[in-house]
Formats: structure tokens, sequence, C-alpha cells
């Protein structure tokens, strides 16, 4: 049997567009079936079990399992919830890989918290003295600011893009996205969204003289006006 999933996506327009023939009762053993299928991985095959568990009659019972098929071990299922469900599935594994990587880049292995208490231990005792170096911000041209602020403005959209096309359910977590790659490309722009950030609290707005920008910025506002062409 699969992992139960307690946390069920509904899709509300879906849902109020398939059931608006059945009658109220109807309705509620459908949603009631949906419900112990999704967390027992499907239903029963026997009738006076899921009459019992819809709380409805024969007939009603009847209405709601049409929307069912039995598959080969006898069990009745949903279609478009066992869609879901691997879709599901699908983001939990990838969210539980992403969380073992975050948490082995965090914590070191024994071995290497060890190494350091020696190399701490050894050091020696004697404070060394660093003489600190001002390096006073470059000044920026006014061509490459107005760049970089267009550039930071396209990465801006582009990230509402995405976020706007993501599916959530109603306690905010992600169910699905657009496309497949958007996690990835989301994180890209927000790492250029920072990096144009930081170039330009680095420049003093004073200053109008002209100066080298940092490689990869100066054509962030090309490479995106061209993207957006292209689409």
């Amino acid at each position: 049997m699969k992992d139960k999933l307690f946390k069920m996506p509904l899709y509300v327009n879906d849902f109020i567009a398939s059931t608006m023939v059945m009658s109220a009762a109807e309705r509620g053993a459908y949603i009631s079936l949906l419900c112990h299928a999704w967390i027992d991985d499907g239903l029963t095959s026997d009738k006076a079990k899921l009459a019992r568990l819809a709380g409805c009659d024969r007939m009603e019972l009847k209405a709601a399992l049409e929307r069912f098929y039995l598959d080969e071990s006898g069990r009745y299922r949903h279609k478009r919830m066992e869609e879901v469900r691997e879709e599901v599935m699908e983001n939990r594994k990838k969210l539980t890989k992403a969380g073992k990587k975050g948490a082995e880049a965090r914590w070191k292995p024994d071995t290497d918290r060890i190494s350091d208490r020696k190399v701490k231990r050894n050091a020696t005792a004697m404070p060394v003295k660093v003489k600190a170096i001002y390096n006073p911000p470059t000044p920026l041209g006014t061509a490459d600011r107005i760049g970089l602020e267009h550039a930071q403005k396209l990465v801006a959209e582009e990230i509402k893009s995405i976020l706007n096309g993501r599916c959530m359910d109603a306690t905010g977590d992600v169910i699905s996205w657009n496309r497949q790659d958007d996690p990835e490309t989301l994180r890209e722009l927000r790492d250029k969204e920072r990096e144009i950030k930081s170039t330009l609290m680095s420049f003093s707005p004073r200053e109008q003289q002209q100066a080298s920008i940092p490689p990869g910025i100066a054509g962030i506002a090309e490479l995106l006006a061209r993207g957006k062409k292209a689409s």
C-alpha cells in the first residue's frame, strides 16, 4: 500500500462543475467517498460498507460510484484522483531529496567537527592584528545604472510570472508548478535579482563617472529582453 496522504488537494471549480447534476445527498456521498479513497488508497468493493462510510442509501451510493472504476485488485479508484496522487507523491520525493541535501550541507560529519576543534586548539594564541583596508565605492555611469535597473525590473516580472503560475492548496503549500523547471528557474532568477541589487547598492549614487560592471550583470537586460521577444 502506498504512503497515506492526509492532505488532499481539491480543485473547487472542477468539483462544482462535475457535480452540478447531483442532488445534495449524492454530492455529499461523493465527496465522502473521495476523502476515504484519498486516505485509504482506493475504496473497498463492499457496497454495504461504502454506504455506511458515505452515510447514504444504495441509490445515492450508486450515483456516486459512477465516477469511480474498479482496478485489477478489486478496489474502487477515481481516475483524476490517481493523477493528482502521483503528482503529490512526486513533489514529496523532490522536497525530501532537497531537504536531505540541505541538511548534509549544513551539518558536517563528526570527523570534520573533530578536525576543526583540533585546528582551533593548535592555533597560535597571540592575536594577529590585521590592518583594515577601505575600498571606496566605485563610481557607476548613468547608462550602466539605467541598464541594471531595467534588468532588475525584467527579472522581477519573470519571478512574478512564475509565482502566479503555481498551484497551492489551502495551507499555502505548492501542489504543482506550471512547468517542471519553474523551481530551478525561480532560484536562478532570484540569484540574479540579488546580484543586481548588490551591484546597485555597492556604487555611489552621487558619482556620474563610468566604471566597469561585474561580469554577467551587464548583459542581463539584453538577454532577458531577447527572451521576452522569443516567447
